[in-house]
């Protein structure tokens, strides 16, 4: 009686390792990633232009293709996050490639001083700690906007400046730009210009955006496809239905 047990237990146990090492064969992807699988809006843009313009999320070789077009030589210290405009083409036999970043922005983490930030939210009162907790739970930086010449006073900068303050999970949105005073886009974005032209004419222009104040940044692109980002690899899948994207912020990682 205690054989067959001992014979059945055995045989029970063979089984389940059996079963466990089919299992994880089976699904490696699921246990590749401790993160949760997250999909990310694609926007369709209106254009005039013959192919389709999208906005979705990027990466670093979005913003590598457009770098040279941008007036600053060094690349972001830091990414956040990239959010791309691409041109596609496919079917329509025309551009060199079927899809292709035409717009860039990167959202960065920001630096622990600046003069214009200290003086919009009065951070001298706080003491050095203070200051870059403060600095570091509440405060995002634009630090790139890039655009290619030939997709130029279409508005695609500023649709990508709104799409970082709809999406930016911080309280402060800020960006510094020396082109500022000629293009203001940032402005026309909804954000604050804070002067600095009196006391500091060489200084770039610094811009604020403060979403308690200021209210949820209003966004109503719909929703053209969703998107998977692995690592640098972007995958599309395609919506059964066409969906409106919501008036409220939606959740994100950085």
């Amino acid at each position: 009686m205690c054989r067959g047990q001992c014979s059945e237990e055995a045989a029970g146990l063979v089984n389940n390792t059996q079963r466990r090492k089919l299992e994880q064969n089976a699904t490696p992807a699921l246990r590749r990633h401790s993160r949760p699988v997250r999909w990310w809006p694609v926007y369709r843009v209106p254009s005039f232009l013959p192919g389709r313009l999208v906005l979705c999320r990027g990466t670093r070789r979005d913003y590598e293709e457009l770098e040279r077009f941008h007036y600053r030589p060094k690349r972001p210290a830091t990414w956040a996050e990239v959010w791309t405009v691409r041109y596609e083409t496919e079917g329509l036999g025309i551009g060199p490639q079927p899809s292709r970043p035409v717009a860039v922005a990167v959202l960065s983490y920001p630096t622990l001083a600046h003069f214009g930030r200290e003086r919009a939210l009065r951070l001298s009162r706080l003491d050095p700690q203070q200051r870059i907790r403060f600095v570091n739970k509440h405060v995002r930086t634009i630090s790139r906007v890039a655009v290619h010449p030939t997709f130029r006073a279409v508005g695609l900068a500023g649709l990508l400046v709104r799409c970082l303050l709809h999406r930016c999970t911080t309280r402060y949105t800020e960006a510094m730009a020396v082109m500022g005073r000629a293009h203001p886009f940032f402005e026309r974005a909804g954000m604050k210009r804070v002067s600095q032209a009196d006391t500091q004419p060489d200084r770039p222009v610094y811009y604020l955006y403060d979403r308690k104040r200021e209210g949820e940044m209003p966004w109503r692109l719909p929703i053209l496809d969703f998107q998977l980002l692995i690592g640098d690899r972007p995958r599309r899948r395609r919506p059964a239905i066409t969906e409106s994207a919501p008036a409220c912020r939606t959740s994100q990682a950085s």
